[in-house]
């Protein structure tokens, strides 16, 4: 996936079993824990992170207006788009 940042600079990224319908959704593929880890790649500044669990239907309620939301061909296309890309990728 290639992250969008949203309007105001930051990203965000939403962690979720089911699709919450926006750009930045990380799967977390029905796993019952896992781990976020964030790379600051050549940054002047190193943010605080945080994370907030809410309910996905009320996710879009969480994020500013503006952050790039799918529909259900988007979300079709975007996956595609990544299988392919993984599948090119090139192995060392």
């Amino acid at each position: 996936m290639q992250a969008r940042i949203d309007p105001d600079g930051w990203f965000r990224g939403v962690v979720a079993k089911r699709d919450p319908g926006v750009h930045n959704w990380l799967d977390k593929a029905d796993w019952p824990w896992g781990i976020l880890q964030a790379r600051f790649y050549k940054a002047d500044e190193f943010p605080e992170i945080t994370v907030t669990k809410v309910p996905v239907e009320n996710v879009l309620d969480h994020l500013p207006a503006g952050t790039a939301v799918l529909s259900a061909a988007e979300r079709v296309a975007q996956l595609r788009h990544q299988r392919t890309g993984a599948q090119l990728r090139r192995i060392w």
